[in-house]
């Protein structure tokens, strides 16, 4: 799934940034993602060596895969930390899910608009 991303990213011309197999912690909270992407935000911490998790912007998508065990729970940690969007990779579906409003109400993915999505607002 990874790689999915990156190769749409490359194909549409948008800079990414990944964010693979780290913990995402800020003093209050943590959640390990399968991977995680800066998009909109990617301007903002490119280049960086380290990312603060407290004080800079949270990535923009994350990616998860559900093969033996199911991220539902992980959603309202994602929400939480202010991730914007996730999309689940589940018996060979993909699900994209909103966590909040960015840009008005959609059937679109907030962040590659070419991506049409299942609208899911947690918050």
């Amino acid at each position: 799934m990874p790689s999915v991303v990156s190769s749409l990213a490359e194909a549409l011309g948008i800079e990414i940034l990944p964010i693979r197999s780290t913990t995402i912690r800020r003093p209050d909270l943590g959640v390990e993602p399968d991977a995680a992407y800066y998009v909109r935000n990617e301007p903002l911490v490119r280049g960086r060596k380290q990312i603060d998790f407290a004080t800079d912007p949270p990535p923009d998508l994350v990616i998860e895969v559900d093969i033996t065990s199911d991220s539902i729970e992980k959603l309202p940690l994602f929400a939480a930390l202010g991730f914007p969007e996730v999309w689940r990779y589940k018996e060979g579906k993909v699900q994209i899910l909103r966590l909040f409003e960015v840009a008005g109400n959609s059937p679109r993915s907030v962040l590659i608009r070419e991506i049409r999505s299942q609208a899911a607002t947690l918050r």
